[in-house]
């Protein structure tokens, strides 16, 4: 193991055991990323005519982004639009570069950065990466992913996980949904669950 590597993994350690130490590395990391995101994008303009789509953080190519992005190739309305696929092993999906009008990106790298600065539209199942901020002319559409079955975000009512608090986890749901402009629902159901996890009613996002 590195020592980059050892340092991580007893960064990890600490930061399980002790939350005041877990905020300050996570402040730290997020003013880094921050940096960095912003001195490699800076100057990008938006493109109207471009469209970025991820599942998972980069896991996969399925689920609704795949869906509407296939129906976005079909439709003559968006001709002349591009297409950018995240995937944190794009090698594994370069058969969709069949399409001359869709590229593919790695997870976390400097193209993905420039990607997300130029697409006009964000079409997600799972949080954007917290450094990350939509500018004013971009939209944000989280379409999250299956039936929530199980408390999320405000609903939780106790426990958390080993490197989340109950509080911490309802912090993230706060910082994605202030940055989405629609939140895609499948049914009324999903949408009463989803107004109260992501405590939209307080943001004033519940039309």
């Amino acid at each position: 193991m590195s020592i980059k590597s050892k340092a991580v993994s007893l960064a990890y350690t600490a930061a399980k055991k002790c939350p005041p130490l877990r905020k300050v590395l996570r402040n730290s990391l997020f003013a880094y990323r921050r940096h960095h995101y912003n001195s490699h994008t800076k100057g990008v303009k938006t493109d109207p005519k471009k469209v970025i789509f991820c599942i998972f953080s980069g896991r996969g190519y399925s689920d609704s982004p795949r869906a509407i992005y296939e129906y976005m190739l079909r439709s003559e309305k968006y001709r002349d639009y591009s297409f950018t696929w995240i995937f944190q092993q794009p090698e594994r999906f370069d058969f969709l570069k069949e399409n001359e009008r869709t590229s593919v990106v790695k997870w976390a790298s400097v193209p993905y950065e420039k990607a997300m600065a130029e697409a006009k539209y964000w079409i997600f199942n799972y949080r954007v990466s917290d450094h990350i901020w939509p500018k004013p002319d971009q939209v944000y559409v989280e379409c999250w992913h299956g039936t929530p079955l199980k408390r999320l975000g405000w609903d939780l009512t106790a426990g958390g996980n080993v490197m989340n608090t109950t509080a911490e986890i309802r912090q993230k749901y706060d910082l994605d949904s202030a940055k989405f402009q629609y939140l895609i629902s499948p049914s009324p159901y999903c949408s009463e669950k989803f107004t109260t996890a992501w405590n939209l009613a307080h943001q004033g996002k519940t039309d």
